[in-house]
């Protein structure tokens, strides 16, 4: 939807991602799997977040592209060619992101914006987590090639803080004391089924000069330390998918009492976020945050953007995100 040529917003969409060969094989014929069943007449303002429309979405009157998710990778798939341990499917998610923003190149008035936002929700998120200085950087490019001056350009990830530090750490082993952390558990993802992939470069350097596993560029606590381009982060501080689903914590609720286990373990998690972001906060003083203390994943940020006012400290999302832009 092309309103305000010179402010475009590029919304990566989000759904998770496939867990198993098996689990791909069966998401590839549904719509988080394959384009054939999209709805050609499907636009943005039908979705949520800042493709929206209302007035809530502070980016409203911008223009705006909604990207769907099929790859199943989380945006990070770089393959060209049919992966025989996928029985012939692909995972190209970065480069379906690359193909998008070459023909809004080309077909559209994106090479001579003055600003612009790449966003994402949930799986969408963590797509903007790793890739927003490489779209910056296009964006640089394409506006010297088309004889203007360099483009503003942010991230806005929703609900793409996976992972906030000392997590995940899996209910079951909490409950018996242990708070030891999974490191491995992007690593089977982002280095062997959704592999090769493209983790934020300047992490991925910084893990051979410092001598760290790769795989933890997948972490938003690690990844956004070495982010160059300005994040306006958005997020619940208890994430309901998290907590319940990753953390395999199925007696949490929104009402476990506190001193239940359950809710030591919300609370838990809770506290490793809140920690994560008051250090990406000292660390990095041009991000912004909308942090909620609501036990939700990404559907409530649907209602946020779309129909219902949330205040943080006297300020809505709308007014924080511009009291931070501007």
């Amino acid at each position: 939807r092309e309103q305000d040529p010179k402010r475009w917003v590029v919304q990566l969409e989000g759904g998770g991602l496939c867990f198993t060969p098996f689990d791909c094989v069966a998401r590839a014929k549904m719509l988080l799997g394959s384009s054939k069943e999209w709805d050609p007449e499907n636009t943005p303002e039908n979705n949520h977040h800042l493709t929206s429309d209302s007035p809530l979405n502070p980016l409203a009157n911008w223009s705006h592209v909604y990207v769907p998710y099929c790859s199943g990778d989380t945006w990070l798939g770089t393959t060209k060619h049919w992966h025989v341990s996928l029985f012939g499917l692909q995972m190209s998610g970065f480069l379906i992101l690359q193909a998008v923003v070459e023909h809004l190149a080309a077909t559209t008035a994106l090479a001579t914006a003055s600003d612009a936002v790449l966003s994402g929700n949930s799986a969408g998120g963590i797509g903007v987590n790793q890739h927003t200085d490489w779209f910056a950087e296009r964006m640089r490019e394409l506006a010297a090639a088309a004889g203007v001056g360099s483009p503003r350009v942010v991230g806005v990830p929703v609900e793409g803080f996976f992972f906030p530090k000392n997590f995940p750490v899996l209910y079951p082993q909490f409950a018996v004391g242990n708070r030891k952390v999974l490191d491995n558990f992007a690593a089977k993802y982002v280095t062997g089924l959704f592999a090769p992939t493209r983790l934020h470069e300047g992490c991925v350097q910084a893990a051979k000069e410092e001598q760290f596993d790769s795989a933890r560029c997948f972490g938003a606590s690690v990844v956004l330390q070495y982010s160059r381009t300005p994040m306006f982060v958005i997020s619940n501080l208890f994430d309901q998918l998290m907590i319940h689903d990753l953390g395999v914590c199925l007696s949490c609720s929104s009402n476990s009492p506190a001193a239940s286990v359950p809710g030591q373990y919300i609370r838990y998690f809770g506290e490793q976020a809140a920690q994560t972001v008051e250090d990406l906060r000292k660390a990095k003083p041009d991000f912004g945050f909308f942090v909620t203390s609501e036990y939700h994943h990404d559907e409530n940020f649907n209602a946020i953007f779309t129909s219902r006012e949330k205040v943080i400290g006297g300020e809505s999302l709308a007014s924080a995100f511009w009291l931070w832009y501007e």
